[in-house]
Formats: C-alpha cells, structure tokens, sequence
C-alpha cells in the first residue's frame, strides 16, 4: 500500500499531525535518534548521511535547553542553543558521513 510516493508522503503526513516531534531537521540533511538515559539524560546522535558531501542544518529541540555539551569532541565542548518558536535551535555543519552526539538535561 506503500508503493507510490503519494501514498508514503500521505502516511508522513498523518503522523506529523498525530505524534509530536522531539527532534528534527529543519531541512532533513541530518538523521537524528534521541535517547534518555537512566539518570535522565538526554543523548541526540545527529548524523550527516551523505558520504559525498558536507551538510548544514538547524536541528530543533521541541522543548527549553539551556545548555548543550557536544559529547564527539574530547572532553565535550558547549554548544550554543538559541530560542525558538516550539523550544531551541542548534545550527551545525558535519562534514560528509560526520555524526557527533549531544547530551544535556531538561
């Protein structure tokens, strides 16, 4: 039932309205998969999938951040997060095939 692209971009859709997003791409350069620790720590793994090219985006955090630690650089290095309109907004750039890994609390 999936076959046509009509069809996944209507199943997209349904969902987008229905289950709220934590995490997103604003322009879907990056995968993302969240994670919550035992302690309740928040682990994003961000992942630029395109092994040709570098990418750029704004990945969105649906709810307040004060601060983020990018855990991929030795010894973990702030992030600056900035207010936006449904929580916070990380702009980064990886470099083809590059992943890096956020942690904060909330």
């Amino acid at each position: 039932a999936l076959a046509a692209e009509a069809d996944r971009a209507g199943l997209v859709e349904l969902l987008a309205r229905q289950v709220p997003r934590s995490a997103w791409a604003e322009n879907r350069r990056f995968e993302l998969l969240l994670r919550v620790a035992e302690d309740g720590g928040r682990y994003l793994c961000v992942l630029n999938p395109n092994v040709d090219e570098a990418a750029e985006d704004t990945v969105r955090v649906s709810v307040p951040v004060n601060e983020a630690v990018d855990m991929w650089i030795a010894r973990g290095s702030a992030v600056p997060v900035r207010p936006a309109a449904s929580g916070v907004a990380i702009q980064r750039a990886l470099a083809l095939g590059e992943a890096t890994v956020y942690i904060w609390g909330w």
